[in-house]
């Protein structure tokens, strides 16, 4: 394996294992001790369980893409357009609350190189080592 593909996939691994960790225990933990928002009412309960499930497709798209990235593979454009919608739905809950969306930033600004680059707007520009 080459030397800037392995390091492609350790960019997308540790990306998504340090993000999406802290934003679960920034998430999870709430909800099993029944406070803060989103879930101090009703509708904001429903809200984050619709969060939790649709955001792991979009962890699951966001990996995908950039295992293809890292191997130098385009995705078909329907994905990371798909990626792109239920990514924001899913962050949608936690805009009020700033911890998780501090947690998710870097998963975030790898999704957007990500998304350009399989979306064939840029080259491989997403400040992994070339080599």
């Amino acid at each position: 394996m080459k030397k800037h593909t392995i390091l492609k996939l350790l960019n997308t691994f540790l990306t998504v294992l340090f993000s999406f960790s802290l934003t679960a225990i920034f998430t999870v933990a709430p909800a099993a001790f029944g406070f803060g928002w989103p879930y101090s009412s009703r509708i904001g309960s429903i809200l984050a369980v619709f969060s939790w499930t649709i955001g792991l497709a979009a962890w699951a798209i966001l990996i995908a893409m950039g295992v293809a990235w890292a191997y130098d593979k385009k995705l078909h454009k329907s994905i990371p357009i798909t990626g792109t919608v239920i990514g924001t739905l899913s962050i949608l809950p936690w805009i009020p609350t700033i911890i998780p969306m501090l947690t998710l930033t870097p998963a975030l600004i790898l999704a957007v190189r990500l998304v350009r680059y399989h979306l064939n707007l840029t080259k491989d520009d997403t400040g992994c080592i070339h080599g």
